[in-house]
């Protein structure tokens, strides 16, 4: 648990010692630690989260597989060709695992340096993106990390690099796909015969993913009724940092394209709330929630520079996030139902 604590308390300190000021040189140099050491923590792993046998079963499977075979093994063909890759080299199971925690960790880092606040923002994704989604949801990892980059890329508009992205998002977790409606959404805003492109293009996208997957998730997560202990929590976490965006959304120094894809992630998050109430299944509802927690990083890494005019007030208002996140973290390692997938912390260093 001590590691897990560690990794919080680094960019929570950091978010005072810099007070949101990344072009310091030494936040600079400290933000690049940080990858090189989350990186390590991370994908070095082992014997982490409830699903992990599942993952060395599956490497094992395809350690006998040809490559014309592994696109067949009902799982998504990205991360099935990653982790057969893995295998061919010796590495079974780690090759995968060391891969989607390296996307994770670096969309991570560069999506904070966007942020007027980089640390405060990095702070916000330790609980739960990084630990949990980052250490325990493998595949589900890599396309949040993708879809981040993304982000990052229509920011600069790099169209095609963000394009990109988003498909190799679904390339990793099926579910990715829903993020395309907030990137059409913009698209048809400007003209909407640029639809045409973005529509012909997905639907490749569309096919590969779902051809295989679509029959398995419906089973697993609709027809079974699955629930996931804590999930309105989750969706609460992602609400929390929704409000504040669109009460304040005025005062985000952000174009307007951006400003209206968070629109639509903070609107969406607040939708789920209702969604949870009447799904047959919370993990639905939960599952795609993961999508959105870009929101709180984006919100927290700019809250200091919308509501603090000062720097005591910038301070205190990292002072209530690092408690905040803080709290959330204690709470999910102390009283999760599923945390004992996660501790103690073990690492193939140890």
């Amino acid at each position: 648990m001590a590691v897990y604590w560690l990794m919080f308390a680094w960019p929570a300190v950091a978010s005072f010692l810099f007070s949101g000021n990344t072009n310091r040189r030494g936040s600079r140099v400290s933000l690049a630690l940080l990858f090189l050491v989350f990186s390590v923590l991370i994908c070095l792993r082992t014997d982490t989260g409830g699903d992990w046998i599942n993952y060395e079963d599956f490497a094992e499977l395809l350690s006998f597989q040809r490559f014309s075979g592994i696109f067949s093994q009902n799982s998504e063909a990205g991360f099935a060709l990653i982790t057969w890759l893995s295998t061919q080299i010796g590495w079974g199971v780690y090759g995968a695992t060391t891969f989607c925690g390296l996307v994770l960790t670096y969309a991570v880092v560069r999506f904070a340096r966007h942020q007027p606040d980089s640390w405060l923002s990095i702070t916000a994704a330790v609980p739960y993106l990084l630990i949990v989604v980052g250490m325990g949801y493998i595949r589900q990892a890599a396309a949040i990390g993708f879809i981040m980059l993304a982000l990052i890329n229509f920011d600069e508009r790099k169209r095609i690099w963000c394009g990109t992205f988003i498909v190799l998002a679904a390339l990793f977790h099926t579910s990715a796909v829903v993020i395309i409606p907030f990137f059409a959404v913009i698209i048809a805003r400007r003209n909407i015969l640029y639809l045409v492109p973005v529509v012909v293009g997905s639907l490749p996208v569309f096919y590969f993913s779902l051809r295989e997957r679509y029959d398995a998730m419906v089973e697993h997560y609709i027809n079974a009724e699955y629930d996931s202990s804590g999930a309105l929590i989750r969706i609460l976490m992602n609400a929390l940092p929704s409000v504040l965006f669109l009460l304040c959304r005025k005062r985000f120094q952000i174009s307007d394209d951006m400003k209206l894809i968070w629109t639509m992630f903070a609107v969406t998050s607040c939708l789920l709330i209702g969604a949870f109430v009447v799904s047959p299944s919370s993990t639905v509802v939960d599952r795609l929630g993961l999508y959105l927690i870009p929101i709180q990083l984006m919100v927290f890494g700019n809250l200091s520079t919308v509501l603090g005019r000062r720097l005591d007030e910038a301070r205190l208002i990292n002072l209530l996030g690092i408690v905040y996140f803080g709290s959330v973290q204690f709470i999910w390692l102390n009283y999760a139902n599923n945390a004992f997938a996660w501790l103690p912390y073990r690492s193939l260093l140890f």
